[in-house]
């Protein structure tokens, strides 16, 4: 098996915010790249987990895909500007600049976003078509999501507005074992300690867009082959809705996928993690 290279850089977006990279791959030549854009509650490392062979970017690498994951803006080493400003409008233009910076003239490159960013991701895709040669989105709200966590974003929302911050707490993390398909126990504590650490708050403006989400008027745009994968157990979006936002895309090339007994967080499940290996490889594998 090929070693996988790590590298991490740095680009400046145009107001000047400097955002966070992580590349993995095995150093082939002209291999498909592909972009990873996380979700509101942790950084790009839910795409890595370094425990028991559950790393997405390890397991795409390993496929021949030179693969990216952007550490968006108010997340991890990447600046962190007022919460309120980092909305899926903004983040949607910081994906489109890390293509622009990391392919070739012409060349297209295959995104991912998951929850929240999967609105990113679709707006990416109906905003600069040009950039993209295929789009996943996994466990992404459209037109409804589940009225627990809708409350639970607005009372964030209406505390944040309250107190004049920024940023609110991250309570993704509580829980999360009654959250998973046979969870293994390392996993959720690395992943408890990775929030506490890293993330103990996270920006403002990402609830507003997935209680809001600005994309659903654009949705009918989206003209880039697109495959939606969500969560059989899925807790925070109806699965149901996946078929909607299906019917709605403008693409003629797109599917969704259910994963059996997944929820939310598929990465961080024992076989959850394979299902969506799987997924992925075969959607961006395709012509």
């Amino acid at each position: 098996m090929a070693e996988i290279i790590k590298r991490e850089f740095t680009i400046k977006a145009d107001d000047g915010v400097t955002l966070s990279v992580v590349e993995k791959s095995t150093g082939g030549d002209n291999q498909s790249k592909i972009l990873l854009v996380h979700g509101s509650g942790c950084g790009w490392e839910y795409w890595d987990v370094p425990l028991n062979n559950y790393s997405v970017m390890d397991g795409l690498a390993e496929e021949g895909f030179q693969v990216y994951a952007l550490e968006c803006r108010g997340y991890g080493r990447s600046d962190r500007p007022d919460g309120r400003t980092v909305t899926a409008s903004r983040l949607a233009a910081d994906a489109a600049l890390v293509a622009r910076e990391i392919s070739e003239p012409d060349e297209r490159i295959g995104l991912v976003g998951h929850s929240s960013s999967g609105i990113v991701v679709l707006m990416a895709a109906a905003q600069t078509p040009e950039n993209w040669s295929r789009l996943a989105v996994l466990g992404a709200p459209y037109r409804s999501i589940n009225p627990q966590f809708e409350a639970y974003a607005s009372q964030m929302i209406k505390a944040a507005e309250t107190e004049g911050q920024d940023t609110v707490p991250n309570g993704h993390h509580l829980e999360i074992e009654t959250r998973l398909n046979e969870p293994e126990e390392e996993i959720i504590k690395w992943y408890k300690e990775l929030i506490s650490a890293s993330y103990p708050r996270i920006p403002a403006a990402v609830f507003a867009d997935v209680v809001e989400n600005p994309t659903i008027p654009l949705i009918p745009a989206v003209q880039v082959p697109t495959l939606l994968i969500n969560g059989s157990n899925e807790y925070v979006v109806d699965p149901k809705d996946a078929l909607d936002l299906l019917n709605d895309l403008g693409s003629d090339d797109k599917g969704v996928v259910i994963l059996p007994g997944s929820y939310h967080l598929p990465f961080l499940e024992k076989h959850g993690h394979r299902d969506l290996l799987a997924c992925l490889n075969f959607w961006f594998s395709r012509n």
